[in-house]
């Protein structure tokens, strides 16, 4: 059987009740506090948001505008591969494409155009169109 001495069990006791004492004040109004005699405390503790109720947050994703800017980075990332990765051995067309509704279509276009260049890439037997006929 557990024994504590009585001294213990007196401190326990007495921090309890502080405690106690110190919270009650947080169960009443101000005006019932102020009828209470003074060497009872009186000051409410501030409670922070999420014990006042929360703080509602609304967080969106716009699902169109992610899921296509998702797939013109993997439209990007299969071409590249599809063209530059010998183990596939891709031969059919190449579109490139440059989209940019913030730029004039001349700034850039010439810069492009030597990018292009210097990937050189075989020319393709079969027209774009025909190529998806098959």
């Amino acid at each position: 059987m557990l024994h504590f001495a009585r001294w213990k069990i007196a401190l326990i006791v007495l921090v309890v009740a502080a405690g106690f004492l110190t919270t009650l004040p947080n169960f009443f109004s101000t005006k019932q506090l102020e009828s209470w005699p003074d060497f009872l405390p009186k000051n409410q503790m501030v409670l922070g948001l999420d014990l006042q109720g929360g703080a509602y947050l609304l967080y969106e994703i716009d699902k169109q505008d992610y899921m296509d800017k998702r797939l013109k980075g993997l439209v990007s990332d299969i071409r590249t591969t599809l063209r530059e990765d010998p183990r596939i051995g891709y031969t059919g067309p190449l579109s490139v494409e440059w989209e940019d509704s913030g730029m004039d279509r001349e700034f850039g276009a010439k810069e492009a155009c030597e990018l292009v260049k210097q990937r050189d890439f075989p020319p393709s037997s079969v027209a774009f169109d025909a190529a998806f006929q098959k």
